[in-house]
């Protein structure tokens, strides 16, 4: 919100104040909760490559050339390096354990950002609303008064709208990335397999437990995972690592995820997608047209 704005809608004559008021409280509680939220998001993923390389340099050494080695090192500081080389082993059960805890934060931030996002909407919604009403009297009435309202509106439900839809991004970059490239060269037990993971104990889930071979690999791990989803619904960061993985790939391959959707049309009929108008509201979007011949 630049500074013109800001003196015109603080107003004490405004009827825009006590929605600009809630706007700026939101604004500051939400930036403090990123801030907070990203850095201890970034404490996880630290730890997560601590593992990572600890795990690679005192178990799977002759799995990399000395370049490799070189590079996997230089993942971690001097002083971790140091502590690295002092252990005797290092468990891959660590590496799992600090993905599930980054990944539970990450979910339970999202939430949060969510519950403001809901009420922002409801605020630039209150805004529209105000605002169509000073619009019209604007058309119709000889005072700048409501001239005035109407711009102020404007911008408010613009500064809304944009913050929406920018700020309350968590922007977490590579952490499919490097969860699916460990995933290559870490086997766990079943026993530790099922320590890291709330199981769903329906009776489904029981026999499929049972099924599972006594060492995890990449492949049983993305077929427990994210095929047969053995994880509680209510808990399951590990398939969100797999989902988040799946959806990144649908937005950088347009071709790939128009194909599903037509697949999925094709197979259980027309459904009605939806379009973001440039006020961030939902459209029905206009159906597909095929010449008959």
């Amino acid at each position: 919100m630049n500074k013109s704005n800001l003196i015109s809608i603080t107003n004490y004559k405004s009827p825009y104040k006590p929605i600009e008021n809630e706007f700026s409280q939101i604004t500051r509680d939400v930036n403090l909760y990123r801030r907070q939220t990203q850095r201890q998001l970034m404490e996880y993923r630290k730890s997560i490559l601590f593992a990572m390389s600890a795990y690679i340099i005192k178990q799977k050494q002759d799995v990399f050339d000395q370049m490799d080695l070189k590079v996997i090192s230089s993942l971690v500081t001097p002083e971790e390096y140091s502590r690295i080389i002092k252990l005797k082993s290092y468990s891959s059960f660590n590496i799992f354990a600090y993905f599930r805890r980054y990944m539970r934060l990450k979910h339970q931030a999202e939430g949060i950002l969510n519950g403001y996002r809901l009420r922002l909407d409801t605020l630039a919604k209150m805004t529209q609303q105000m605002n169509g009403e000073h619009e019209y009297k604007m058309n119709h009435c000889n005072n700048k008064h409501f001239t005035e309202l109407y711009y102020q509106g404007t911008n408010l439900y613009a500064d809304i709208k944009n913050f929406a839809n920018i700020a309350l991004d968590l922007k977490l970059g590579d952490i499919h990335y490097l969860f699916s490239n460990i995933l290559n060269y870490i086997t766990i037990s079943k026993h530790e397999f099922l320590q890291l993971i709330t199981v769903d104990h329906s009776n489904k889930y029981q026999q499929l437990i049972n099924t599972l071979p006594e060492l995890i690999d990449n492949k049983s791990f993305e077929e427990a995972i994210w095929v047969e989803r053995v994880e509680l619904d209510q808990d399951c960061p590990f398939f969100e690592i797999y989902y988040d993985n799946f959806c990144k790939m649908l937005d950088e391959n347009k071709g790939l995820s128009d194909k599903m959707f037509d697949k999925v049309q094709e197979t259980f009929g027309a459904i009605q997608t939806f379009t973001m108008n440039e006020n961030g509201e939902l459209e029905p979007s206009k159906p597909k047209l095929k010449r008959i011949k």
